[in-house]
């Protein structure tokens, strides 16, 4: 997946197709090499598929068929060790609280900067 040309690699999923595709692209401008997902199910199998070697995961809170925190708490159970990032339009204090188990390093709320969130990936490596 990784080529000397990128930077990180990035699964990234959000049911929004214009946002999906639309962050998608700016980050491969920046040397990111990302996978994209609609959803907790497509990202299952988007991270399985490339045998979860994702230097960052971003995930929406909603999604079609579960959450983002389903979602993070399904990565770590599958031993996922990278930095999982949550990006949302409106996540209330008990929405956050479901992301404790799976120890996300942040929230990002839409809209956001994407130079905010290039400086948040570009940040160290996997956590060990």
């Amino acid at each position: 997946m990784k080529t000397k040309a990128t930077l990180r690699s990035v699964l990234y999923v959000d049911d929004n197709p214009q946002m999906r595709q639309g962050l998608a692209r700016c980050l491969a401008l920046r040397g990111f090499d990302v996978v994209t997902a609609t959803d907790v199910a497509d990202g299952a199998f988007q991270f399985h598929s490339h045998d979860g070697g994702f230097d960052s995961v971003l995930t929406d809170h909603d999604l079609p068929d579960g959450t983002g925190a389903e979602f993070s708490e399904l990565l770590r159970e599958s031993g996922y060790k990278g930095r999982i990032i949550v990006l949302s339009g409106l996540l209330t204090e008990k929405d956050q609280a479901l992301y404790e188990k799976s120890t996300v390093a942040g929230f990002f709320r839409k809209p956001f900067k994407l130079q905010t969130l290039v400086q948040t990936l570009l940040k160290g490596s996997r956590p060990a």
